[in-house]
């Protein structure tokens, strides 16, 4: 076998190689419960940012098939006195 074409051969199957690992690392990331508690810390503090209040959620559900997040639970608590319910 000539040299270019061996040399070609090695970078197209290690071009294969690395796009399967990746994919195979995305897939165990995505469905990973660090993934899920780093979406719904981030959700968390944005919606504190946005609202001014401390937010609180009480589940947190990620479907990586069709990315969708289901969240229940989700408390805001605003500028309202203690013996009030929160929004």
């Amino acid at each position: 076998m000539i040299k270019p074409l061996r040399i070609t051969l090695w970078c197209a199957g290690s071009a294969v190689a690395l796009a399967v690992v990746v994919s195979v690392s995305v897939l165990l990331i995505a469905r990973s419960d660090w993934l899920r508690e780093k979406l719904r810390t981030t959700i968390i503090e944005q919606a504190e940012i946005a609202t001014g209040g401390r937010v609180e959620i009480a589940k947190f559900q990620l479907s990586w098939t069709g990315l969708t997040a289901d969240v229940s639970g989700l408390v805001i608590h605003g500028t309202e006195a203690s013996n009030q319910q929160p929004f």
